[in-house]
């Protein structure tokens, strides 16, 4: 979980595929994607103490994570 949070840190403000965070995560020969869903699930349980990060779902593209405060988004 930790190496997709430091994924979305280092390209803040991109959407990133799942097969981007995968290999970011768990390597480039890792093909099992339930893991980003599970890392994505807990990443969000995490933020949800912090509500000015949120990540969101980009259908067909992956997930963007994104600071809230930053935009004035409420």
């Amino acid at each position: 979980m930790f190496p997709i949070l430091c994924a979305f840190n280092a390209h803040e403000g991109k959407t990133l595929t799942r097969e981007f965070l995968l290999a970011y995560g768990w390597g480039l020969g890792n093909k099992v994607s339930n893991n980003v869903t599970v890392a994505i699930l807990e990443l969000r349980v995490l933020l949800s103490k912090q509500p000015s990060l949120e990540i969101v779902a980009v259908r067909g593209k992956g997930y963007q994570m994104f600071n809230k405060s930053k935009w004035n988004v409420k």
